[in-house]
């Protein structure tokens, strides 16, 4: 090799090039991300404004979801009152009771009534009175385009079923309460198929969404994730260079000065 000037400058150069390349890759090695030029970092945002969209439709629909499962949870147990209720009714038809004891079967039959219309009363989420009162919500299911998914909520209480003047106090309006009650009971399972059909839509939405946030998180790991194998290849790659590059100038300054020595005994010996 000849020793020069430049041969040093340019070794130099090649040292602090290795440094540089070296500390960005072992950033990206730390943090994970690969180092961001200006678009990068703009088509980086973008997906990650299109992630948190995705994700809060996500969230907006399950809450949906939940809305509807406590919806059909209420309308599960008022079915249940129901059937105790034409069990009674039944019971009170029989031409062989008294008065009395139909007096007795209609306390109960009036006690589960009270307990329908609480449950009817009582049903909330967030506060939103799910069977007291007919009420629209729309629910987004997509941020872009903006979708929103309308359920339409029945207002549920005795009237709607037909049995705010039942009773079962005698014969006659006993035989009247089964034929009621046994309307009640398909009522509340149409109502009930009708939310089933809001449920299974809201569901295949939210699927759409978690596939939808699957893809495009995917698409924004491969621009920002750094390729960590690549990189610690590159890293070794750029240590050994910068060590090589670090002897050679180290034995050119040596082979500098040694010459250096030898010039100055030939000429002031």
């Amino acid at each position: 090799m000849i020793v020069n000037d430049e041969n040093v400058l340019n070794l130099f150069s090649k040292v602090r090039q290795n440094r540089k390349k070296s500390s960005k890759l072992m950033k990206g090695i730390s943090s994970g991300k690969r180092a961001s030029k200006g678009a990068d970092v703009a088509i980086t945002e973008s997906f990650k404004a299109q992630v948190r969209g995705i994700s809060r439709a996500q969230k907006n629909t399950e809450e949906g979801i939940s809305m509807l499962q406590t919806v059909d949870g209420a309308l599960s147990d008022i079915s249940e009152q129901l059937m105790r209720m034409e069990k009674v009714s039944v019971q009170a038809a029989n031409g062989t009771l008294e008065d009395g004891d139909r007096e007795l079967l209609d306390k109960e039959f009036q006690s589960l009534k009270d307990s329908i219309s609480e449950i009817m009363d009582n049903t909330s989420f967030n506060d939103i009175k799910l069977l007291n009162g007919a009420e629209k919500l729309n629910i987004q299911t997509r941020d872009n385009p903006y979708t929103t998914y309308t359920v339409n909520l029945k207002s549920v209480d005795l009237e709607y079923v037909g049995l705010d003047n039942s009773s079962v106090e005698n014969s006659s309006n006993a035989s009247d309460s089964i034929t009621s009650v046994k309307e009640a009971v398909s009522k509340i399972a149409n109502y009930r198929n009708e939310l089933g059909s809001d449920y299974n839509n809201l569901y295949h939405a939210y699927n759409d969404g978690v596939n939808s946030e699957s893809s495009t998180t995917r698409a924004l790991s491969k621009i920002e994730d750094a390729d960590m194998a690549m990189s610690a290849i590159d890293l070794i790659k750029g240590q050994i260079l910068e060590k090589c590059s670090y002897s050679i100038l180290v034995s050119s300054r040596t082979e500098q000065q040694s010459l250096a020595s030898v010039v100055n005994k030939l000429l002031f010996s």
